[in-house]
């Protein structure tokens, strides 16, 4: 059985849903102070994704409880450059 990119996807969403619905800051803090320590190319990696992100959720349709998030996307998305390169 090899890598499936949709289940790990999903096994991915699914981790990281879990643990941002905590309200202990502590794990998140942590969390990042990892990330901060891991190799540049992996946090330029990380930031792509975090952007792709950005960009769908300003696109999406939604209610209250995530307008304020969605509103701050769209506002991300006026920085006119935002490509990040590989490398």
């Amino acid at each position: 059985m090899g890598y499936n990119p949709e289940s790990a996807g999903k096994e991915f969403a699914e981790h990281f849903s879990k643990f941002v619905n905590n309200m202990d800051r502590t794990p998140k803090k942590h969390a990042i102070e990892h990330m901060l320590r891991d190799h540049p190319t992996l946090q330029q990696g990380m930031m792509r994704f975090f952007m792709e992100f950005v960009e769908q959720l300003a696109k999406q349709d939604g209610d209250l409880r995530n307008e304020a998030a969605r509103q701050m996307c769209k506002e991300i998305l006026k920085i006119k450059n935002r490509w990040l390169p590989f490398i």
